[in-house]
């Protein structure tokens, strides 16, 4: 039983490392933004695997010959920090149900396999901040508590720029409008996964949303428009982009 639940744990841990990873590498080095939907299949499919995982603990005594071993207390602990930090990258609902599941069930197996009692202090001792950070403000930003809303999208005569209008919708932090000239780029759609390209962009103006409310409290957009390809006009007032 420790032998097939240690291997159960391995596949867990490459299973709750290879979407953090996926994401990173595409936006570091293919300078995309990788996005998933999470279906609610697979996401119930890996809460039970957790759950399953976690049963099974149980079975296996303590102080046995075929009890745990440190090598199980490592692995644990390692499995129990990957999900709290893969929890920032699961963008949708399903996927953050999947992630507090994952995070309690990896949890309980982290303490049941445990080998030293201190240990069992330490880590949860670090645990617990980051359950906090990751989990609860990262689950947040993650369901778009930071959400961007394009305004208006304005390509240029050539076509090669687009100056984009962005209204960050950050109430706690002040909010912000800002224009910016992006470079478009195609989009790769595989169904479940979505690449998104990280703009080639250039911040030229940008401004707090209070200070561009009119008297009934509404948020004047800037207008935007083109003076040839190189010149962008932000409120009639010219910027040279070149």
């Amino acid at each position: 039983m420790r032998d097939k639940l240690f291997k159960l744990r391995i596949a867990l841990i490459v299973c709750s490392v290879l979407w953090p990873v996926i994401y990173l590498a595409s936006e570091f080095i293919a300078k995309y933004r990788a996005q998933a939907g999470f279906p609610i299949p697979f996401c119930a499919v890996g809460a039970l695997a957790f759950i399953f995982a976690a049963v099974l603990t149980f079975r296996v005594k303590r102080g046995d010959t075929d009890g745990f071993t440190k090598a199980d207390s490592v692995f644990s602990g390692a499995l129990f920090l990957l999900t709290v930090i893969a929890s920032v990258f699961h963008h949708s609902i399903p996927g953050m149900v999947f992630s507090w599941i994952a995070i309690i069930a990896s949890f309980v197996m982290f303490l049941r396999t445990a080998s030293s009692f201190w240990g069992r202090v330490i880590v949860s001792a670090v645990a617990v901040p980051l359950v906090f950070y990751f989990a609860i403000f990262g689950m947040s930003i993650s369901a778009d508590a930071l959400d961007d809303e394009t305004v208006a999208s304005v390509p240029s005569p050539d076509v090669e720029r687009v100056a984009v209008v962005t209204d960050e919708h950050t109430d706690f932090l002040g909010g912000l409008v800002e224009v910016t000239v992006e470079r478009p780029k195609n989009v790769v759609d595989l169904g479940v996964l979505r690449f998104t390209p990280i703009k080639d962009l250039t911040a030229i103006w940008c401004h707090k949303r209070s200070l561009l409310e009119d008297e009934n409290g509404q948020v004047k957009y800037p207008a935007v428009e083109w003076q040839g390809n190189g010149v962008l006009l932000i409120d009639g007032e010219p910027f040279d982009i070149e």
